[in-house]
């Protein structure tokens, strides 16, 4: 994660005054959990974009990566009790 979540309370003090002290230690525990459920991944290699010829043909994230754009993408974990 790129804040931590004394950061991200900050940030919600900052941009919503009105919201106690509560509620922003609340939003921002909740937005620190959800992080954990979801990986980072390689979107070209995870993809293909590296390997396929039709992939920036037929898909807007690979033409993107053919024009060099930077793409990041997260992917959510899937819980323990559906892991095979």
């Amino acid at each position: 994660m790129l804040l931590t979540q004394e950061e991200i309370k900050t940030i919600l003090q900052k941009t919503l005054p009105k919201l106690s002290e509560k509620d922003a230690e609340a939003a921002a525990s909740a937005l620190v959990k959800d992080v954990s459920e979801w990986k980072e991944v390689d979107l070209p290699g995870h993809l293909g974009a590296e390997l396929s010829v039709q992939c920036r043909d037929i898909c807007a994230l690979g033409a993107a990566y053919e024009e060099g754009d930077r793409i990041r993408a997260f992917i959510r974990k899937k819980p323990a009790s559906q892991k095979p």
